[in-house]
């Protein structure tokens, strides 16, 4: 684990509940005055290899606060570990080894002068201040049994830091009047109602099924009804509780009209998870206005709509809440030809994540999104079989996810655990978008 203050707190937080904790599992604190490296972390991470596999996490200061806080031998020795922390989670995750890192913010726990905590506070748009409850919520997001499809990934604990928020011109000596961090976020109360829009299969239909089990009452949204039915019909039969609108969402205004309706039909909205979509590659046979409003139309103008709308009525209730979109890789790399209408929607999605999450911020509400890799859903099945062969060989993990993988990490985003994480685009898929060449066959060629 490390030693120093935030160390022994994780200790304090995480020995209670470590059968929530996926086994075996290492924890490094990189940060502040823990920042010396156990020489046998490298040999515990190639045990883990040799024996089938394992979960790893490094916690580390963001790059904003380690360019000042640390110097000498702890800034050599947080480079040596981060140096090639890409090419070593990719190769790591061909052994079965998932090695994600959690960056924090600043913090007297980590030794931090109070001027540069209050500097890093200024800067923060979300929740100020870092405690070990919510680094410790972090670790068991990140090891939990189920989330076997993350790696390589940073977790920012920073409360927007890394949005580089331009903050106005004032004192440091004045704090802005931010939320602080709970000091046991477990406590605080999630969503008690959560609107799932894209709810009838895949991604959409397992979330709203676990948080239906977690006792809230969901809202199944999407166009195909019997399909909605279906998912409604399970979850009251496993005693969960939840209601269903059947819409069309590429039409204009409809994201914004069932928001509103099920506000004022049910009672106050919670949580948001969008997880509708469309996949479309732009061909000759369909012009590119109309592959791209297509896609737009769908992946991306109800999540802003239904995100704009639920933030307008919390800011009127002076109450908050927490919204997840469902983006993709495909939002952050060219992966084929022709994916420019699908991925620039996806690209919107994120985006939108990071500018939302500074408006949002200052009244306690938080915006994330979650980019899925090759996913076993309805639209992965219909890829070409060679195609599929394709992409797995650039995976380190060598698989599809599926979507009970998904559900975790966006659980986690979506409920009170996560208060100092904002406007994070966290791509869950097996390591594809890492440094990483696919093994190929090289044939010799002969003369006749």
């Amino acid at each position: 684990m490390g030693s120093g203050p935030l160390a022994d707190a994780l200790v304090s937080c995480l020995a209670p509940r470590a059968s929530e904790l996926a086994a075996p599992a290492l924890v490094l604190v990189l940060a502040g005055s823990a920042a010396d490296l156990d020489p046998r972390f490298d040999e515990h991470l190639a045990a883990l290899a040799q024996n089938g596999g394992g979960r790893a996490v490094v916690i580390t200061e963001a790059d904003e606060i380690a360019a000042e806080a640390l110097v000498g031998d702890t800034r050599r020795t947080r480079e040596e570990v981060l140096r090639h922390w890409p090419h070593r989670t990719a190769r790591l995750a061909t052994s079965g080894v998932l090695l994600n890192r959690i960056s924090v913010g600043a913090s007297t726990l980590l030794g931090h002068e109070p001027m540069l905590v209050r500097r890093v506070q200024a800067c923060s748009r979300g929740a100020a201040g870092l405690s070990a409850g919510a680094v410790a919520e972090a670790v068991l997001a990140l090891l939990h049994p189920r989330n076997t499809y993350c790696v390589g990934q940073e977790l920012r604990v920073d409360g927007g830091l890394g949005l580089h928020w331009i903050a106005p011109a004032a004192s440091i000596s004045t704090l802005p009047s931010h939320r602080t961090v709970p000091s046991d976020p477990a406590r605080s109360s999630d969503p008690a109602r959560v609107l799932v829009l894209g709810a009838s299969s895949g991604i959409g239909a397992a979330i709203a099924t676990a948080w239906a089990a977690r006792g809230a009452e969901v809202i199944l949204a999407a166009r195909r009804e019997k399909e909605l039915g279906e998912q409604l019909d399970q979850i009251r039969a496993a005693g969960g509780s939840g209601q269903l609108y059947s819409v069309d969402l590429g039409t204009p205004g409809a994201a914004r009209a069932v928001v509103e309706h099920a506000w004022e039909e049910l009672g106050p909205i919670g949580g948001l998870v969008h997880a509708a979509g469309v996949f479309a590659l732009t061909s000759r046979d369909e012009p590119t206005r109309a592959t791209l409003d297509r896609c737009m139309s769908i992946n991306f103008l109800p999540y802003a709509e239904a995100a704009q709308t639920l933030w307008e009525r919390w800011r009127g209730t002076g109450t908050s809440g927490s919204i997840v979109g469902i983006s993709s890789v495909g939002g952050s790399r060219a992966m084929v030809p022709h994916l420019q209408a699908y991925g620039t929607s996806k690209a919107a999605m994120d985006h939108f994540t990071r500018t939302m999450a500074l408006t949002m911020a200052a009244q306690g509400s938080r915006i994330n999104t979650v980019a899925p890799g090759l996913i076993r859903t309805r639209l992965a099945n219909a890829v070409d079989e060679t195609f599929l062969q394709s992409w797995l060989a650039r995976i380190p993990m060598g698989r599809p996810g599926t979507t009970t993988e998904i559900v975790p990490l966006a659980s986690y985003l979506l409920s009170s655990r996560s208060q100092s994480v904002t406007g994070q685009v966290i791509a869950l898929d097996g390591g594809f978008s890492l440094p990483n060449l696919p093994s190929v066959q090289l044939h010799r060629r002969t003369s006749a």
